[in-house]
């Protein structure tokens, strides 16, 4: 609620009688005039209000108060009614005998849209969607376009908050070992050659200690630490950054193992809690009944925040007649 201050000013000054005294005393008719923080003029200034105007301040903000309980409710309302309707669709075309990971759709929750019913029933808690597979799939299509190393999102693993590079870490894509002939994505640089057997893991680190260096040129450690993982010669090193060099490697290993390793952990890995269809039909039955007496309570709670703003601007009224009844009986009586 705004802070309200009181102004006094002088109206005239006159004199009356004080019978203790038996003697005219002046007096100071004085009357007040408001301020509301907030509420300023065409100087800026904090604008002096009559006692009408003060009305109107206080009970506008107020109004202006409900309005915003009454969209949130509504907006809460809203969620609800979606969350409802892609409930009743899964429901339907679960009784239909569709496969639970093969119900597809477009809907909204929480500001969120969702395409697959596993994951709108997952976030609804009907069921325990495997979120260490989900980190996964996440992964796996950054990595289609992206280094793990530029990938700044962090990732549920195992109930906590994981990097992508953690992530391919702790769930094992990067415990093989890989020799053979790679070919380079990067032919101004780099050639097809054999690789030595090496642990994916320690060129990983190897990759991202070059990255963290950037627009470097490599040093004569990088290129004999390199020259030893890959058996390359230092020719196909001219003009190449230590970043450049550290994606490389990245980019050999990925190919050559961890992206293979990344699909079969998540082909692996199941999509969601061995719950039956009937159990799911029945979780599904329950959340919409208690996503129903929420939208009731909401209702309930919507028409009292309604009648509190009506109530707002019926007092502007209420209270400006007042007092021009009062007025008028004042002016009536002079």
């Amino acid at each position: 609620m705004p802070t309200i201050s009181s102004i006094e000013f002088n109206l005239t000054t006159l004199k009356t009688y004080n019978e203790t005294t038996q003697a005219f005393e002046d007096t100071t008719l004085t009357g007040n005039l408001y301020t509301v923080e907030g509420v300023t003029d065409a100087n800026n200034e904090l604008r002096k209000l009559s006692m009408g105007e003060l009305v109107m301040v206080v009970c506008l903000a107020r109004a202006a108060d409900k309005e915003r309980a009454v969209i949130d409710i509504m907006a809460e309302m809203e969620n609800t009614t979606s969350a409802l309707n892609g409930l009743t669709d899964i429901e339907k075309a679960l009784l239909d005998g569709t496969s639970l990971t093969s119900i597809t759709g477009n809907w909204t929750y929480n500001g969120r849209t969702y395409t697959t019913a596993v994951d709108l029933l997952g976030d609804l808690d009907i069921i325990h969607v495997n979120r260490n597979r989900q980190s996964l799939v996440s992964i796996a299509e950054k990595l289609q376009s992206s280094s793990v190393f530029d990938i700044y999102e962090t990732y549920s693993w195992n109930g906590s908050n994981r990097s992508a590079y953690d992530v391919l870490k702790e769930s094992g894509c990067l415990e093989e070992y890989i020799s053979g002939s790679v070919t380079s994505t990067a032919p101004k640089h780099w050639q097809t050659y054999f690789i030595l057997p090496h642990d994916t893991e320690e060129a990983y680190e190897l990759a991202q200690d070059l990255i963290r260096k950037g627009s470097a040129e490599l040093d004569s450690d990088d290129i004999l630490t390199l020259g030893a993982y890959y058996n390359i010669s230092i020719v196909y090193f001219e003009d190449v950054t230590s970043a450049e060099a550290g994606y490389e490697v990245e980019s050999m290993f990925y190919n050559g193992s961890v992206k293979s390793m990344l699909q079969n952990k998540i082909n692996g890995m199941p999509i969601y809690d061995e719950s039956t269809t009937d159990q799911i039909i029945t979780a599904i039955e329950s959340k919409m009944d208690s996503l129903n007496s929420f939208s009731q309570q909401k209702m309930i709670e919507l028409q009292s925040e309604t009648n509190k703003r009506d109530q707002a601007y019926d007092m502007i009224t209420n209270i400006l007649k007042s007092m021009n009844t009062v007025q008028v009986g004042n002016a009536n009586n002079i």
